[in-house]
């Protein structure tokens, strides 16, 4: 069964920690386009809305974990990237509310929308900061 995120090298950050939440949100997203696939019924709908409850927890999580890094190497641009993190947690809890709620469907154009987001986030805004944190570890370890 093909993956609508399909994970490969140019995605890393390098940033272990980083790269593997970022992996398993990635696998979320996937595991919830997979149930586009299967009939619907009760049980199928409470697994999406445990895998959309589920979306949001890793989200929050990783997002606390990312900006942690930020602080630790004094990223310039910090204060935007939260911003940028606020908004998109915004949005997700308020789709996963409307899908919860059984309001709104899941449905594809969601699912592509919430990867074009993880996609976008990671090559453009976490690149940018992976950028910052590498030569910041770089140059303590030449202090050292």
């Amino acid at each position: 069964m093909k993956n609508l995120v399909e994970w490969c090298e140019s995605k890393n950050l390098h940033i272990v920690e980083l790269d593997g939440q970022h992996k398993v949100i990635a696998d979320t997203i996937n595991k919830l386009y997979h149930f586009l696939l299967l009939p619907e019924d009760g049980e199928t709908n409470l697994e999406i809305r445990e895998f959309m409850a589920l979306l949001i927890e890793e989200t929050e999580s990783h997002f606390l974990c990312e900006e942690r890094y930020m602080e630790e190497c004094n990223y310039p641009d910090l204060k935007e990237h939260r911003r940028e993190h606020l908004m998109l947690k915004a949005e997700l809890k308020e789709y996963s509310r409307e899908v919860i709620k059984g309001k709104v469907k899941l449905n594809k154009k969601v699912l592509q929308a919430l990867k074009n987001w993880l996609v976008s986030h990671i090559m453009c805004s976490d690149k940018d900061f992976a950028k910052h944190y590498h030569q910041h570890i770089s140059n303590q370890a030449k202090k050292n």
